[in-house]
């Protein structure tokens, strides 16, 4: 199709690096792909470790301004415990420019070098973590690290790593989910629903002697005691009862505003509560009335499983290449042309077998086939049939000849778009996300290189590489563009559609300026400024307190938080109002104009793309395994 093909040109932070404005952006993905799969999962081995071994490695956290928000408190003794120590020799080559990382390192002791290719270089003696993105993916080294005397790391396995926060994260979660099943307003409905509420309690500290609910006044939230205890009294008894870890008060307040008829107050050495506030609960669920009749997994919709009968019958041979339009690691898109039916144009993408056996992306080849062949919506590219030989597997896409979204922003216009025309495009967006999440589906790449343009100016969602049904449940791995990638997804957490709320916000912002909210000169400083949040971004004059409005509520840090993310979905969007004056049903009747139409001069116009070159070197070996079976 018009895009890059499936490169994943990861980018560390070890040393940074320029930024190129006008680059067009590759996506990263964590191995093994496929991200549900145990298997790969190693019993972790605990290391011991002094007091001051501990505070040491803390520290170095700390002071780590990216990983510190991933390694926190609460996940640190866990990790610690895995992190084991190397002794190092002089000049001995710890990490090696080029070659794949999958561990982070502490320097406790010695004097260590950095350099590359370029000739960048440092010395440090201090106690400091490197190389910590091959946490989050397999990427390459960008530097060499050495040591210039004898020393001692701590080293941190990423595989030991991921499993630690999977399983931490699945264990809090679970835990929750126990709390408020034991809560009589909310017991009547099935453990999804709980899971969702669980997903939207917030931890809060009151110190010693709080009044956190007052007898007589207003009460509008409700609380679980994850830690310290509280008592309990009225005007006519000093104590009625002392409730501890785990035990909840003020439930009455999801159901009405009533006042409340008791005095909670906070013992010493002062109480964590998870709250949870009745307008909060309301905007997710509605009354709890409406909650318990909630059955979010039979609201999803069912993919339109179906073969088109016009192309059961098309082979290959049936058709003539006429030019190669992308290319890359992975394989390449030809337009391709009917051999009989000179009107039938398509877009052919193949990609080289081989290269999925080596990286076990497998699962993620044949979700992309599943989904797109099914998703049947005017605003995503149809997949009509796919095809396998030996060396290729091929996808018979639906031609946008207009180009890309990216292509037309920086190539052509070379200028951002004006607010009513980057709503055009949001909103063909947001009717394709609309489609995928009302199906359980989310999509977890979106970017201007992935909305492709057709011979009318609408534009279409493509390359679903990277979606995923999840149904209500959640996913883990670390997928996506660098600019693009939501917080949660960073922490290597667990993730829904609400990453792709967020991206939605990240291509308004880049949509009218031309450039990401994060964008950085290097991949840690990116990832830095996203775990920071949106709120310390600077918004450029020109944008609307309506639209920026929206890109805040998109970009909220808590995934809960983000409207789009709601119990009426993309429905909230579509109701904000930077969209007040918009018409959906024009927009979905096709009879609304849009920004721009492509001038094409017939159906083998393909000036809209660059000239790519396929080079006969590159041919791929031949497969004989049977993992494509089902392609």
């Amino acid at each position: 199709m018009i895009k890059k093909i499936f490169g994943s040109t990861t980018r560390s932070f070890d040393i940074e690096q320029p930024v190129q404005v006008y680059k067009r952006k590759s996506a990263i993905q964590i191995l093994p792909a496929n991200d549900d799969d145990k298997s790969f999962k190693k019993s972790i081995k605990h290391t011991f470790k002094t007091i001051e071994d501990e505070s040491e490695i803390r520290k170095a956290i700390e002071q780590n301004e990216f990983i510190s928000h991933i390694i926190t408190d609460n996940r640190f003794q866990a990790i610690s415990r895995t992190i084991y120590s190397q002794e190092v020799q002089a000049g001995e080559t710890i990490i090696q420019e080029g070659e794949i990382g999958s561990q982070l390192f502490i320097s406790a002791l010695g004097e260590y070098e950095v350099t590359t290719k370029s000739g960048i270089k440092l010395q440090f003696d201090d106690v400091r973590v490197f190389g910590e993105l091959a946490l989050l993916y397999n990427v390459k080294r960008k530097a060499t690290v050495r040591a210039i005397t004898k020393g001692k790391l701590w080293v941190l396995d990423n595989q030991s790593f991921k499993e630690i926060i999977e399983r931490s994260e699945e264990e809090e979660r679970n835990e929750l989910v126990s709390f408020l099943s034991q809560v009589p307003t909310l017991n009547t409905t099935n453990e999804d629903n709980l899971r969702f509420v669980a997903d939207l309690l917030s931890p809060q500290f009151f110190p010693t002697g709080t009044e956190i609910i007052k007898e007589g006044k207003h009460a509008d939230a409700f609380y679980i005691l994850r830690a310290g205890s509280v008592r309990v009294k009225t005007k006519n008894k000093e104590l009625v009862t002392t409730l501890t870890r785990g035990q909840f008060f003020g439930e009455s307040a999801l159901i009405n505003e009533e006042s409340s008829n008791e005095t909670v107050i906070a013992e010493s050495p002062g109480c964590e509560c998870l709250t949870l506030s009745r307008k909060y609960f309301i905007k997710h669920f509605g009354e709890v009335s409406d909650f318990q009749k909630l059955s979010v997994t039979n609201q999803l919709k069912k993919l339109s499983i179906s073969k088109d009968a016009n192309f059961v019958d098309l082979k290959l041979e049936h058709f003539n290449k006429i030019r190669t339009i992308g290319a890359g690691g992975f394989g390449s898109v030809d337009i391709i042309q009917h051999k009989t039916d000179k009107n039938s144009i398509y877009a052919l993408k193949y990609i080289k077998k081989y290269k999925y056996v080596l990286q076990e992306q497998r699962d993620h080849i044949l979700n992309e086939k599943n989904i797109q062949l099914n998703c049947h919506s005017p605003f995503i590219v149809r997949l009509y049939k796919t095809f396998k030989d030996t060396r290729f597997l091929y996808f018979l896409m639906e031609a946008q000849l207009g180009g890309d979204l990216w292509r037309l922003m920086y190539n052509k216009r070379r200028k951002p778009f004006m607010e009513d025309d980057a709503k055009f495009y949001v909103a063909c967006v947001i009717e394709a996300f609309e489609y995928l999440h009302e199906r359980g589906i989310v999509y977890r790449d979106l970017k201007p290189e992935n909305v492709l343009i057709g011979h009318n100016g609408y534009v279409k969602l493509t390359d679903f590489g990277f979606a995923k049904i999840i149904g209500t449940n959640r996913t883990n791995s670390l997928v996506g563009t660098p600019d693009y990638i939501a917080p949660e997804i960073l922490c290597n957490k667990s993730h829904d559609r609400a990453v792709d709320c967020w991206a939605l916000g990240i291509l308004i912002f880049e949509l009218l300026t031309m450039k990401t909210p994060f964008q950085s000169k290097s991949s840690h400083d990116t990832y830095k400024l996203i775990m920071k949040g949106i709120v310390f971004c600077r918004f450029p004059y020109f944008i609307s307190s309506k639209c920026k409005n929206l890109i805040m509520k998109l970009c909220s840090k808590r995934p809960v938080d983000r409207i789009g993310n709601w119990r009426n979905g993309m429905k909230a969007v579509k109701s904000h109002y930077w969209f007040s004056n918009f018409n959906w049903n024009h927009l979905k009747a096709f009879i609304m104009r849009p920004p721009y139409t492509p001038k094409l001069t017939g159906p083998l116009d393909l000036s809209n793309f660059p000239h790519c070159m396929n080079n006969p070197a590159s041919v791929p070996e031949v497969q004989t395994s049977t993992w494509d079976e089902d392609f």
